[in-house]
């Protein structure tokens, strides 16, 4: 079927808005996680919000406004408007700080910070992308700026697999089978994010299937998006001929260069008096190409915000045109590629905040040049852009670039954990680097946890086998470490699964109480049943009851959640059999948690095994309440 409506009312249908979830960033990294909905924040703060391109930041943003009775502003437009004409009081929501980097004060943060005093220090909401936040450092700032009230920076995190399938049925697409082309097509990793999951959904429902890559999806439904003229706006060209698709794309993309290079707001039909537009006769002052302008600002490309007035539906498709007719310009025009670096960056080493995603864009579409590139801004590539194209010598250039940024800044990715697709680097080409940088001691901090995110995201490199292995089972890697290279081991194993079975026994055998308890939780509930048997559970739960309470803190949540259902029907009783003759049932408890834990798995799986039990078989039963007794000796030990 056809989508008619436009994206933006595909968002507005199926988000759920302030429904979503997001992420409490708490500046001690080992502080337990904090997840709860948008809805939930208390009434009395001021809210950061950090999400990624296209994550719906704008649109969480509104409905905040709206339900909270407050004004919802873009940053650009509240700097501009005086004090006096904004509501006295009322909560702002200013969306958007990183789209008023570009041609406005040298920090927009400080900005905001000194305009919100101006309006008497009201409550405030304010939603960045990660990446251009941790560049501006404005949270000492903002926090002053809040007043009496707490400063609280979330992360929007991701729809959940509810939200996708709502989404999904929102599109008029059946669900399995989205997400069946989407796995085949190897774009999971856009899945969860509202902007792309729209671009695939557009583009499957025109039929053929779904691309490749992220390239080739924008690619695709900026084709699509040309093609569809939006049903609410007239036709804007003059002559009966509608332009070849071609020439669509360039005259959207060179409008929405101009708009992202200048930092204006939309495009104008006529010579406007608003100083944040771009004219027709700006674009094209000879008239030679009004046409395909006018084409391009008549389809679902652009959104009319005025009389007259067109912006892009969305930054992220605004990027990737303005970079297809840059890139274009220099491959086909022979526009000097110097000149590109010197409107992207201007005097600085590396692009302008504002004009990262562009700049990744250019860099992905320029593969041949990209090994120059990728140097300028190597985490601003892999955030925005998409790197899955580049040739070997790009991409060591771009691991390289990597390594000399975490040597410049070796916390170059906080706040900014999960927005980066790093699957890219998991090449065969880079195995060597790759092994080199996981084999170094001490542990190479974030630059090391770029690496196990490609190898648990992207190809499988079996190669790395035997170095994965290695840090999981290396004490002297942080716990953190170790467990981030779980995921990325049972990728590498990809067909044989022996090595991490190998690794789970070896874990097993430390027999400090302080040890790998929840190392060897997370591979249990991995491997269980398919690959571990009832003695290798039998094993963990004596060698799991046997650690500290402070060592099976972060394990009990695999053991009590995820280890019942991992357990097959028919299997209880044999599982339970071997539990009840450990000695932590039928001795002294070794410690108060991990028996608990294992414990309050028991009662699950004691439910259903009990309708397997014979009559004449009491002395099992006793067995194994024996087991479910522990968890009552562990409360009568806390009484005392």
């Amino acid at each position: 079927m056809s989508l008619n409506r436009g994206p933006k009312e595909y968002l507005v249908a199926s988000l759920p808005g302030l429904e979503r979830s997001v992420e409490i960033i708490d500046e001690d990294q080992s502080a337990e996680r904090r997840i709860l909905r948008l809805l939930d924040l208390p009434d009395d703060v001021c809210v950061l919000v950090l999400g990624d391109p296209g994550s719906g930041k704008t649109t969480c943003m509104a409905e905040a406004a709206k339900a909270f009775g407050g004004v919802f502003l873009p940053v650009r437009h509240f700097l501009a408007k005086p004090a006096e004409l904004l509501s006295p009081g009322a909560p702002l929501f200013l969306d958007a700080l990183d789209e008023a980097l570009a041609g406005g004060p040298s920090n927009p943060a400080d900005a905001v910070a000194r305009k919100l005093y101006e309006c008497g220090q009201p409550r405030f909401w304010l939603s960045c992308r990660p990446v251009d936040w941790a560049a501006l450092a404005g949270a000492r700032v903002l926090r002053d700026a809040a007043g009496n009230r707490p400063l609280i920076p979330v992360r929007l995190l991701p729809l959940d697999d509810a939200d996708v399938e709502a989404f999904v049925r929102a599109g008029g697409q059946v669900p399995a089978e989205f997400l069946r082309q989407v796995e085949e097509a190897r774009l999971t990793p856009l899945l969860h994010n509202p902007q792309t999951l729209l671009l695939m959904l557009d583009v499957a429902s025109r039929g053929g299937g779904l691309p490749s890559s992220r390239r080739a999806l924008y690619e695709t439904a900026a084709n699509l998006l040309a093609r569809e003229a939006n049903r609410e706006r007239p036709q804007l060209h003059h002559t009966g001929c509608r332009p070849a698709p071609v020439a669509l794309l360039d005259a959207a993309g060179q409008a929405c260069s101009a708009l992202l290079l200048a930092d204006r707001d939309a495009v104008a039909l006529d010579l406007s008096s608003d100083q944040r537009d771009v004219s027709l006769d700006d674009l094209d002052p000879e008239g030679t190409n009004r046409d395909a302008l006018r084409a391009a600002l008549a389809s679902r490309l652009f959104s009319a915000v005025g009389e007259g007035r067109f912006a892009p539906q969305h930054r992220t498709v605004a990027e990737f045109l303005a970079a297809r007719f840059l890139a274009r310009q220099v491959t086909e025009r022979g526009f000097p590629l110097r000149r590109v670096e010197a409107l992207l960056c201007g005097r600085h080493p590396e692009p302008h905040p504002s004009l990262r995603g562009l700049f990744a864009w250019v860099a992905t579409l320029l593969p041949a040049r990209a090994e120059r590139l990728v140097r300028l801004d190597p985490y601003g590539v892999l955030a925005y852009g998409d790197p899955s194209e580049f040739g070997p010598a790009a991409l060591h250039a771009l691991l390289g670039a990597l390594a000399d940024l975490e040597r410049r800044d070796p916390f170059f990715r906080s706040g900014m954990w999960g927005e980066a697709r790093l699957g890219a680097l998991a090449s065969p080409a880079l195995a060597g680097a790759l092994r080199e940088i996981l084999e170094s001691r001490p542990w190479p901090g974030q630059l090391a946890w770029c690496v196990l995110e490609a190898l648990s995201d992207g190809q499988a490199l079996p190669e790395l086998v035997s170095t994965l292995s290695s840090v999981v089972l290396d004490s002297s890697v942080s716990e953190d470490g170790r467990a981030g290279a779980i995921p990325a081991l049972l990728r590498a194993c990809a067909g044989d699964i022996s090595p991490a079975v190998a690794v789970f026994r070896r874990l097993l055998e430390d027999r400090d109480p302080h040890g790998p308890k929840g190392l060897a939780a997370s591979l249990l509930v991995q491997l269980y049943p398919d690959h571990l048997g009832t003695i290798d559970l039998a094993d963990f739960a004596k060698f799991f009851a046997e650690g500290s309470e402070r060592a099976s803190t972060h394990a009990q949540g695999h053991i009590e959640w995820r280890l019942p259902s991992r357990v097959p029907v028919g299997a209880e009783p044999a599982v339970l059999d071997a539990w009840a003759v450990q000695p932590w049932v039928t001795g002294l408890l070794p410690s108060l948690g991990p028996t608990a834990a294992l414990a309050r798995v028991a009662r699950a799986l004691l439910a259903r095994a009990l309708p397997m039990l014979r009559a004449d078989e009491a002395a099992r039963l006793v067995g194994w309440l024996k087991i479910l007794s522990t968890h009552e000796h562990d409360n009568d030990k806390k009484l005392k």
